[in-house]
């Protein structure tokens, strides 16, 4: 599961040379992205390492975490993962309360969907590791820490990841499938397929990621053989050409062996800090923060008109997402060079994840969750009281809550180093040992990408992983 750097004309490594006491300061211009594009990954990392400020700290554990990953320290990437996931759930804790907001703090905490691709690289981890229990744990933990957002309870062991609710990611259920059929669990993995098959469907209209070509046939190869043969029938009368199941069946059996390689490409969206205006009117006078924030959201809207003399505007920053790029990745294909035992092969790919639109869509709800908190924030930082003697004067025209900007915007950053999609090469082959040859192509069908996983060994009736990151 090594790290690897594709990119077209790639100009080289980028060396940088900490001969001085400044040349940390000299590091620190350079851009995580740009660094990690141009395959330096060794500055990348430190960079992270001797950063100081307290409010990325969550990001940056985050981040480096992901790129220990990359470096192939499965342990230590490990360790960071859970440290920020720790971090992150303390921070979103103290943002809840009134104290912690009344002190102008700014807790950078990470979004759901981006908190659920700490476990995605922890089961790939520990898989690397030869730990199957680890590995298993944690591919079930992505969906459940997405449920817990959506305010079910869930904690580590238990089985609310089996609810069909709608916040559920089809392509952690599928991920997670595939490693509980690694482990020899069936029955569980009949379920997360099941889970994927309906997943898949009811996020398109959304996120407009297909099911693989594979899925019907996992569904298949797990469930007949564990009489599941009428919910799969029923599957397919409900969901119509989503559990099929192109050509020949797909996956391990005793004549052959999966390698599957997931391959991050892209970066996800980013966000930014967005000016926002709003009109405060010379006869507003409300009594509660609550009613203030309900009215000065609503003057956000296109449509809202003053109805009387506006005495002040309020001027705030609210964190937005960029726009989702279009992949210049359209196509991908695999083959298998060299191999050292030959025998029949089965190729398919696909895109299984789409995290650059669902970071768009994601931040089309924070931001109207931003907004208000904006709003919020400016209340209980103004540095007075609703028990203040001048808080509404007599003329009614100035109230208290807008008389200073607040002191503490909110967060426009995120977890920059997230791919934008990721697509997943599954080869089904004959036990030994092969050379496999990843291309991705643009639409002109020009190989854009490209990468050799060398010396891959399949054992009959089992699953290979393997991990590549492309820029």
């Amino acid at each position: 599961m090594s790290y690897g750097l594709w990119r077209r004309n790639l100009p080289g490594l980028v060396v940088l040379l900490l001969a001085s006491s400044c040349s940390f300061q000299w590091i620190q211009e350079y851009d995580l992205r740009e660094l990690l594009e141009y395959g330096d990954l060794w500055t990348a990392r430190y960079q992270l390492r001797h950063r100081q400020e307290p409010d990325t700290r969550i990001l940056t554990a985050y981040q480096l975490a992901q790129l220990e990953h990359y470096a192939g320290n499965w342990e230590r990437s490990n360790a960071l993962f859970r440290e920020a996931e720790d971090l992150n759930d303390q921070a979103a804790r103290r943002s809840d309360s009134e104290l912690w907001r009344k002190a102008g703090a700014s807790a950078v905490t990470l979004r759901p969907f981006e908190l659920a691709m700490g476990p995605f690289y922890r089961t790939l981890n520990f898989i690397a590791e030869g730990k199957v229990v680890e590995a298993v744990e944690e591919a079930r933990w992505s969906n459940r820490l997405l449920l817990r957002a959506a305010g079910q309870q869930v904690t580590r062991g238990s089985g609310a990841e089996e609810s069909a609710a709608l916040a559920r990611n089809p392509f952690f259920d599928a991920v997670a499938a595939m490693v509980l059929e690694w482990s020899g669990r069936n029955e569980d993995a009949y379920v997360a397929y099941r889970n994927a098959v309906v997943g898949y469907h009811r996020q398109w209209p959304q996120i407009e990621v297909a099911p693989p070509p594979w899925l019907g046939c996992d569904l298949r190869r797990t469930g007949l053989p564990l009489d599941h043969g009428d919910e799969i029938r029923d599957l397919e009368r409900r969901f119509p050409g989503l559990v099929g199941c192109a050509g020949d069946s797909f996956g391990p059996d005793e004549d052959r062996g999966t390698v599957a390689i997931f391959v991050e490409v892209g970066w996800v969206p980013e966000t930014r800090l967005q000016d926002v205006e709003i009109p405060v009117l010379e006869s507003d006078a409300f009594d509660h923060p609550a009613e203030w924030m309900e009215a000065l959201v609503g003057r956000t809207a296109a449509s809202w008109q003053p109805k009387g003399p506006v005495s002040r505007t309020l001027k705030l920053k609210v964190p937005r997402r960029d726009e989702a790029s279009d992949e210049e990745i359209v196509a991908a294909g695999l083959s298998v060079l060299g191999s050292k035992r030959h025998g029949s092969v089965k190729i398919a790919s696909a895109v299984v994840e789409d995290l650059g639109r669902r970071a768009q869509l994601d931040g089309e709800r924070a931001e109207a969750e931003a907004l208000a908190e904006a709003i919020l924030r400016a209340i209980l930082t103004s540095g007075a009281s609703l028990d203040d003697a001048d808080a509404t004067e007599s003329t009614g025209a100035t109230p208290w809550i807008m008389e200073r900007t607040p002191r503490n915007p909110p967060p426009d950053r995120c977890w920059r180093t997230l791919p934008s999609a990721i697509w997943l090469f599954r080869a089904d082959l004959a036990p030994g040992d092969y050379d496999i040859e990843l291309e991705l192509m643009d639409d002109f069908g020009n190989v854009v990408a490209w990468d050799v996983l060398y010396d891959v060994e399949v054992r009959a009736g089992e699953w290979s992983f393997f991990n590549r990151r492309v820029f």
